[in-house]
């Protein structure tokens, strides 16, 4: 890492540690746009060389300039009326580039009243036409000061259309000038170039709404993909287009290569320290991590498969910070993004929260503004996150990086089918999380695309949450789930060869887990059944495996990394009946259980699930609720 990097760090734990979190102001966006019409005082655009005026209808105010011949001395600068200070995020739009268009046409922003010059900015004007193209985020002062210079090249035609600047934040804070160009790899092997990803706007600029779009190399590109690494080419083959991984450590030579190939985009995740120890008020910790990240970072920019980066995961958890360690995290966010946009101009960067609350967003405005786009991890709230991004005043994109259904923890007592009357969490049959999933994404992430970049189910495999069926698309063994057929439908991909199969409803002795199953007695069998939908079409019973086991149940919050231990107890099926199974009472201690029932077809393609707590009392007891969840202190 170089002098000054390590020098930045220091800068931005010192102020943060003098000043303590910015006051984020939540005053109106004022829009500013320029075209190549507006010669007046104020907002006012000017050139130098030889330029020639073409109408066109796609061109704000149907005309564009267009310079006569390469010539690098050629210039055309937007130069706005700033009224009110503070952090703008900067648009050029260029219309149906002319015939031997330049795809490395340089731009200059002059920032900070004209203090600081950003002269590392390209555009290729041979693509990206017709919508507003995301340069940055800037400090501009009031004044006439600030300006956007497009410079003709030497290498073709450049267009001189029109600049968007529109306030995000009241805050002060000056990013360092970068000095570095955009960086050419052209190595022999096309998976180890990076694509170029933008960040664009296709409304006008100042009527309506912001509407974006992620961009690679030109082509729209919302985002459908999996958190996690675990899977690839299954993504692909669902309809999916990204994975997302939440540190540099999978992310290997191989695994970006083997990405590529599935033409599967990667956002490639940081894993940051998420405080509420000190660590961000310790000067030689955060630059600990910042040389670690910035080495990881090193590593993959180069690779065609990266879509953007991800600087920390689930960070700021509000209210586990003090004041100056909370604007030290956000000042190590800072610190790192600064650097990526200095050594790379190919990919757009993120952070991540879990949940949407203002304060994050806010805090992210005004002490992270070199961040192009705040993500959120998002279950049983994943509905109120754009009221969240709108009374931020949030006027970028967004982008949610998990969401799935409610989390074990969200499952509230009170809400009808969550908890057994003794409070044990009822997880969704494998049909009701299909519907789920798909009743989510249409209305808050698919009809939300205006602002929305796109999304990461989650998750891959090998996670515990409360049980190991809760979350995943694929189990351990890569058997896909009715969440990847939800998935499916909600990305457009091509229908299952083998859809799973989708459990509707799981009983013990008739009674639903709501009600609240109870063996009780010393005697006969406890019966468990289940109901669900047909086979799918060519299949039959002999296609598939069934299995019954019984595990203690768990408290939300084990901190365990597998299922309690399997209780070794009879389990008979129906030998009519592959939904009907017979567990002899007697072989059942008193405790508190849980029943899994699950279907894998004999071709290992797919795994449907369904549980249901339940209850053992001894005899002459009725108390299910003094009895204790299994909770496992050994495994983390």
């Amino acid at each position: 890492m170089n002098h000054i990097a390590v020098s930045r760090v220091h800068v931005r734990i010192a102020l943060v540690g003098l000043l303590g979190l910015l006051c984020a102001s939540n005053a109106s966006a004022q829009v500013i746009r320029i075209d190549n019409t507006n010669l007046a005082d104020g907002n006012a655009f000017t050139k130098n060389g030889t330029w020639a005026s073409v109408a066109d209808v796609n061109a704000v105010n149907q005309s564009y300039l267009k310079a006569i011949g390469p010539n690098s001395s050629f210039a055309a600068r937007w130069r706005p009326n700033i009224q009110a200070g503070g952090q703008y995020k900067i648009y050029m739009r260029w219309t149906t580039p002319p015939e031997g268009a330049a795809d490395r046409v340089p731009v200059e922003i002059s920032y900070n009243g004209g203090l600081a010059l950003d002269a590392t900015r390209r555009v290729d004007q041979t693509r990206n036409t017709n919508v507003w193209v995301y340069l940055g985020t800037y400090y501009l002062p009031p004044g006439t000061g600030n300006s956007v210079l497009l410079r003709a090249s030497d290498s073709g035609a450049a267009v001189a259309d029109a600049v968007l600047f529109e306030h995000s934040d009241d805050s002060t804070f000056v990013q360092p000038a970068p000095t570095l160009t955009k960086a050419e790899y052209g190595n022999a092997e096309d998976w180890k170039n990076p694509e170029q990803v933008d960040i664009v706007r296709t409304d006008s600029g100042i009527d309506g709404q912001a509407q974006f779009r992620l961009r690679v190399n030109g082509v729209d590109n919302f985002v459908k993909g999996s958190a996690g690494t675990e899977v690839v080419t299954q993504i692909h083959d669902a309809g999916g287009n990204a994975i997302r991984s939440y540190s540099a450590g999978p992310l290997t030579d191989e695994f970006m290569r083997t990405a590529s190939a599935a033409q599967i985009k990667v956002l490639a995740g940081f894993w940051l320290h998420q405080g509420g120890d000190g660590f961000y008020e310790d000067p030689s910790k955060v630059l600990q991590q910042y040389n670690a990240i910035v080495q990881q970072f090193e590593a993959l920019k180069s690779y065609k498969a990266v879509l953007a980066w991800a600087i920390g995961n689930e960070i700021d958890p509000v209210g586990n910070m003090s004041a100056n360690e909370q604007s030290g995290l956000y000042a190590a966010v800072e610190s790192l993004a600064e650097y990526f946009r200095e050594h790379d101009h190919w990919h757009p960067i993120t952070t991540v929260h879990a949940g949407s609350a203002v304060e994050k967003i806010l805090n992210v405005k005004a002490l992270a503004p070199t961040v192009d786009v705040v993500s959120f991890n998002t279950y049983y709230h994943l509905g109120e996150t754009a009221a969240h991004v709108a009374s931020s005043k949030w006027v970028g994109p967004y982008m949610i990086t998990e969401y799935s259904i409610p989390q074990p923890s969200e499952r509230n007592k009170d809400d009808v089918g969550a908890q057994t009357p003794w409070g044990s969490v009822i997880e969704p049959t494998s049909k009701k999380k299909y519907s789920t999933i798909t009743e989510l994404y249409a209305p808050y992430i698919l009809g939300k695309q205006d602002r929305v970049l796109g999304s990461f189910a989650f998750k891959g495999k090998d996670v515990f949450k409360l049980t190991k069926t809760w979350y995943p698309l694929f189990d351990e063994a890569l058997r896909a789930t009715t969440y990847v057929d939800a998935a499916r439908a909600d990305w457009g991909g091509p229908p299952s060869p083998e859809p799973a199969l989708k459990i509707d409803l799981i009983k013990i002795d008739g009674v639903l887990p709501e009600a609240g199953a109870i063996a009780s007695g010393s005697n006969g069998n406890m019966i468990s059944t289940i109901t669900m939908d047909p086979y799918p079409a060519g299949k039959s019973q002999s296609d598939y495996t069934f299995e019954v086991t019984i595990r203690k149940d768990t408290t939300i919050n084990n901190p365990a990394c597998n299922y309690p231990p399997e209780l070794p107890v009879t389990r008979t099926m129906d030998s009519n009946d592959h939904r009907k199974w017979y567990i002899p009472k007697a072989e059942l201690p008193t405790g508190l259980y849980r029943l899994y029932y699950s279907v894998k077809s004999v071709s290992g393609a797919t795994v449907a699930d369904a549980n249901i707590p339940f209850c053992r009392l001894a005899p002459g007891s009725a108390d299910c609720a003094a009895l204790t969840l299994f909770e496992d202190l050994v495994c983390h």
